[in-house]
């Protein structure tokens, strides 16, 4: 596997990154893979990128490859890593974070790192089993797009319905890659996630007062909403879809919006999984579209589409 180091990062410090080090990197990002996703379908997969400027090169490599640009990475958080698929070449490109990434360190590098500080040595091993089921996860959206055909069972008429059919399927991917990712690697349990949930939603209620109060454009508000509630629906995918974190879901969940479709959502979702597993195909049902209605319902939002465009109804007295 063809792993390109381009980072002046190292395992948080500024070094002199030499050849030796590239070698390094190579060496322990492809015996990871042999050891923990050797059962993973990525023969699509060409590169595996790690820099220390993720935003840039993943943005670059979009246009040179005529591909919408497209990247997380606003007020509440950033992704770690970013799988692209390029239809021209039918070969996929893995971006990761080195901030993140070149913390795959050997046990006798981190020993030798910390031979006096157990807490930094325990810190450590647990990033590094986070940078596992990173690795692992990216790979699994590989295999998701070279093996998987996904639809869904609902109309779209409009851009708003459009709009919905491909949320959803983003989130199963999410949350196949994340269920797969711990079940061939290390389960990672992100324990930060409801917290970042709460924010979110917590901005959303203020954006939404905002919009009541004719304090923001309508074009800029729905832009917000839809993004920001994205990123809420993503993180619950992944509570959902990763092993260790599944049981903390809807405990984790409880005093957020998702509650009120967190339970929809985990069953129709572990349906999926399994037909896409054994069949490898899906069709999304329409219950999913509804509970991301319900979703944008809790805020007092509504979409109200056809031909001619989408309308936003605030609901209720709120």
């Amino acid at each position: 596997m063809k792993i390109v180091l381009d980072a002046k990062t190292i395992a948080g410090q500024y070094v002199d990154v030499t050849e030796s080090i590239k070698q390094y990197y190579n060496i322990i990002f492809n015996a990871v893979i042999d050891k923990y996703m050797s059962d993973l379908k990525i023969d699509s997969l060409n590169e595996i990128i790690i820099t220390d400027r993720l935003s840039e090169r993943v943005k670059t490599y979009q246009r040179e490859h005529g591909l919408t640009e497209e990247l997380t990475d606003n007020e509440f958080g950033s992704v770690f890593g970013k799988t692209i698929f390029d239809s021209k070449t039918g070969k996929h490109a893995v971006f990761l974070n080195a901030e993140e990434a070149t913390f795959l360190l050997d046990d006798s590098v981190i020993e030798q790192f910390h031979k006096d500080d157990e807490e930094g040595k325990k810190n450590s091993y647990k990033r590094r089993d986070h940078i596992i089921n990173l690795l692992a996860h990216e790979l699994s959206h590989v295999e998701y797009n070279s093996l998987i055909t996904t639809i869904a069972s609902f109309s779209n008429k409009n851009p708003y319905d459009e709009y919905l059919k491909g949320l959803v399927i983003i989130m199963f991917e999410e949350y196949y890659a994340c269920r797969r990712a711990s079940e061939v690697s290390i389960p990672f349990y992100d324990e930060y996630l409801k917290d970042s949930i709460k924010t979110i939603e917590s901005n959303v209620e203020k954006l939404v007062y905002r919009f009541r109060e004719n304090e923001i454009r309508a074009d800029i508000f729905r832009a917000h909403f839809l993004e920001w509630l994205q990123m809420t629906l993503d993180d619950m995918c992944y509570m959902l879809g990763d092993i260790a974190s599944s049981e903390h879901a809807e405990c984790d969940l409880k005093d957020t919006k998702l509650r009120s479709i967190v339970g929809s959502i985990k069953r129709e979702f572990n349906e999926l999984y399994l037909s896409a597993r054994n069949q490898y195909q899906v069709t999304v049902p329409p219950v999913i579209r509804n509970d991301v209605i319900k979703y944008y319902n809790m805020f007092g939002i509504n979409f109200i589409a056809d031909t001619n465009g989408t309308k936003i109804c605030c609901l209720g007295n709120r």
